[in-house]
């Protein structure tokens, strides 16, 4: 059954027949593909169309495929690319690689070889988007986490019902510590902990949500801060929620006065979907990796058959 695969592949070769069959294989499997006949149509392809994977042949009636290639980097194109070569341009086609380029695929190739070659492609393709996506949320992160302080920082010279008010709008948790129980918090902290502001100030301590083995790690901060020592880093751990949902937070402290007595002041952040998706970039990466070194496993063992076919002809 044909897998439906929706991805976009850009096929880049002077020769029409080797087009129509690229087409013809790729769509096969579930592609959708463009082609182009030189460089000039290729570059006005990738201004109008977003692309999972290139297929570039390495010699282009203008400029080479890795000419090509250097260019669209230059303009900020990271997809990526496999370039077709014959077999006397081998040494080409490595130097591609260390250009950057992800795979190269020697003419004439079998359909099995294309479709592990550009499965592979298409899948550094989704990890490099995924990580793309990461790399904007956790950028959007920092910038809410410096707003967060920056209006704190503002605020802390105003009325307690100025800052109180503030903090509740806040998309961070923010809490105070005195005597080991809380003393305030806002309404992100209390939606962190799944409970409510009444059952929680001067009843329970933050030392009563970690997860048991990072009590020792959290206390250990939390003396510092009631120290009046300072750290620049956050530190990360897990809690268990009033519900019992295991969430991993990031937390900032440090040394106030609240009603005129040493209290420990604290940012949490909920960083709990942002490790979840380092994890899936790093399950993916290793499962490319893994699709990568079998796709090497075979085209060395295929050519060790070659190699074993030719004197075994000769001998019968």
């Amino acid at each position: 059954m044909t897998k439906m695969h929706h991805e976009k592949i850009l096929i880049l070769d002077d020769d029409p027949s080797i087009l129509v069959l690229l087409s013809s294989l790729l769509e096969e499997d579930g592609y959708e593909i463009t082609t182009a006949d030189s460089a000039e149509r290729g570059y006005e392809s990738l201004k109008t169309e977003k692309f999972s994977t290139l297929l570039i042949d390495i010699f282009l009636p203008t400029k080479d495929g890795i000419e090509f290639v250097t260019d669209i980097r230059k303009q900020g194109v990271l997809t990526p690319v496999i370039i077709m070569t014959g077999s006397s341009e081998v040494e080409l086609a490595r130097k591609a690689l260390r250009l950057g380029v992800y795979d190269y695929l020697v003419k004439p190739f079998k359909h099995k070889q294309l479709e592990q070659v550009v499965r592979n492609a298409v899948m550094q393709n989704i990890i490099l988007e995924e990580k793309h996506e990461l790399d904007i949320q956790k950028e959007l992160y920092q910038q809410e986490l410096e707003k967060v302080l920056e209006n704190k920082s503002a605020q802390l010279d105003e009325s307690e019902a100025k800052y109180k008010s503030l903090l509740d709008q806040t998309l961070a948790g923010v809490f105070i510590l005195q005597d080991g129980l809380f003393r305030y918090l806002n309404k992100k902290t209390c939606a962190i902990f799944d409970c409510k502001y009444g059952g929680l100030v001067n009843q329970k301590s933050l030392l009563d949500f970690v997860h048991p083995d990072d009590r020792q790690l959290i206390n250990g901060r939390l003396e510092q801060s009631q120290k009046g020592k300072i750290s620049e880093e956050g530190i990360s751990f897990r809690i268990l929620s009033q519900t019992k949902k295991e969430r991993i937070l990031e937390m900032w402290s440090e040394q106030i006065s609240f009603q005129g007595q040493p209290a420990i002041e604290g940012i949490l952040i909920d960083i709990t979907e942002q490790q979840l998706g380092q994890m899936r970039e790093e399950r993916l990466r290793l499962e490319l990796m893994n699709e990568h070194k079998m796709a090497a496993i075979g085209r060395l063992t295929g050519g060790i058959s070659h190699n074993l076919n030719t004197p075994i002809s000769v001998i019968q």
